[in-house]
């Protein structure tokens, strides 16, 4: 075989991309009887290709400590062979080595390749079992997962999780806003990651509001015992408890609400306590899919309650009109403008 075919080889057999015919062209080049005539130069001139690619010389631990032991009793026996005055000992040793060098290479070699084949398909049966379940603007969707939990989502969110929840957990990520109604299985807490929260339950109800263009997160639990996970640190909340997370600084902040005005959503009720104009407007554009735009800056300092009921937008509107002391004004089939009252 040509010098540097056997690079090439012993090249791809370390970076792991032998062929099956290259393996077996390997194998049968280097278990000769006198492979070990070219491992010393095979070895320089493989190092030498990976420095000239700028890669560094890595190989297997295993390898390694393998060799250097085989080789170290080659050596030995080398020195007995001289002092003998004898060349057979000798040359069975160091083919000894030579073998059992490329066997250990080889098994660490295919080992490695079916790990990482392995890796592969349990990644990619993963990917393949992975749902995602979304709503646009002004619809509202019940999921039930294999676990029988149940999971209300909100307009413009989204939850992507494993369809059969393989594993110690049951994951689940969110953009968005969810009602969770969560089977217990004490054996198998159900997390939920939203950004900067993470959300672990073994059973229980509570509703994660956590929307990307949102700069703020909140965490409201109906029922049950809800551990609550930031950077900021860790709350566990009851019911009628509430965690707010501000996203600009991840401070997390604990505080008592009335569980059932946050969850009125879910039956198609628009629920305002005080709440910022900036939060409602947010509100209104994933609802009715409008874009509102507002004139004055000081409107977005007010604050708005009241309660609609699966209304329309023009009559919540026109309850503003009085409440706020504003205008609007539709300039397009999907463009709303807000203006004071002149």
């Amino acid at each position: 075989m040509e010098e540097k075919r056997k690079i090439k080889l012993f090249y791809k057999f370390q970076q792991k991309q032998l062929t099956k015919s290259e393996y077996e062209e390997f194998v049968a080049e280097f278990g000769k009887k006198d492979a070990h005539e070219n491992f010393d130069h095979l070895f320089d001139a493989y190092a030498d290709n990976l420095i000239k690619e700028g890669q560094p010389l890595q190989f297997e631990k295993e390898l390694l400590e393998e060799a250097e032991h085989v080789l170290k009793k080659a050596k030995q026996q080398e020195r007995f062979a001289i002092h003998k005055k004898s060349n057979i000992l000798h040359s069975s040793w160091l083919r000894v080595a030579a073998v059992i060098l490329v066997v250990i290479s080889v098994t660490l070699y295919w080992n490695s390749v079916n790990n990482n084949k392995k890796a592969a398909e349990v990644l990619s049966a993963e990917i393949i079992n992975t749902l995602e379940k979304s709503t646009s603007y002004g619809e509202l969707s019940n999921v039930v997962l294999s676990d029988g939990s149940n999971v209300k989502l909100n307009a413009k969110s989204k939850i992507r999780f494993n369809e059969k929840f393989q594993g110690s957990t049951r994951e689940l990520s969110l953009n968005g806003q969810a009602f969770f109604d969560v089977a217990r299985d004490e054996n198998k807490p159900f997390i939920i990651k939203s950004g900067q929260l993470t959300v672990t339950v073994l059973g229980t109800s509570f509703d994660v509001k956590s929307f990307d263009d949102d700069d703020y997160a909140l965490v409201t639990v109906v029922s049950g015992k809800v551990k609550v996970n930031s950077p900021a640190g860790e709350y566990i909340i009851t019911p009628n408890e509430q965690v707010y997370l501000e996203k600009s600084t991840g401070k997390l902040i604990k505080r008592e609400v009335n569980a059932e005005n946050i969850i009125k959503w879910t039956n198609r009720i628009l629920y305002f306590d005080h709440t910022p104009v900036t939060e409602m407007i947010s509100q209104l554009e994933r609802w009715y899919n409008v874009k509102i735009i507002v004139n004055d800056p000081e409107l977005l300092l007010k604050t708005v309650s009241g309660e609609y009921v699966n209304e329309k937008l023009t009559t919540i509107l026109q309850t503003l009109e009085f409440s706020l002391h504003i205008q609007f004004e539709i300039t397009n089939e999907r463009e709303i403008t807000l203006s004071k009252s002149i």
